[in-house]
């Protein structure tokens, strides 16, 4: 896994054996995917699938990838990423957040950041 900033953003979490993704969004990028990454070694991590998949494949089918650094509505991005992922029947390990993305397509169908995915 490569450095993150520790700057605020937008990250996903991707696994390339499986193909699920991780959508996250953070005040430090960098300091929470350590802490998930840590939660996933030592067998804490609250989200079973990923668990799972961790368990399974192991560290290495694990991929960061920086989306978006910002500090102005990281968590609205955050949604618009997991709207277009989600939209694009890509895999989310964070599936149980559909009722947040269902609720953004209702109050906006703007999706700006997806222009540029």
């Amino acid at each position: 896994m490569s450095k993150l900033a520790n700057t605020p953003g937008v990250f996903r979490i991707y696994n390339t054996k499986s193909g699920y993704s991780f959508i996250g969004q953070s005040k430090n990028i960098n300091k929470r995917v350590t802490t998930i990454l840590h939660n996933l070694e030592y067998r804490t991590h609250s989200n079973q699938l990923m668990l799972s998949d961790y368990i399974k494949y192991g560290i290495l089918s694990f991929k960061v990838e920086l989306l978006l650094e910002t500090a102005f509505n990281a968590e609205h991005a955050r949604i618009q990423y997991l709207y277009h992922y989600y939209h694009q029947n890509k895999l989310l390990y964070n599936f149980n957040e559909i009722n947040k993305i269902d609720k953004w397509d209702k109050q906006s169908k703007n999706c700006i950041i997806c222009e540029e995915i």
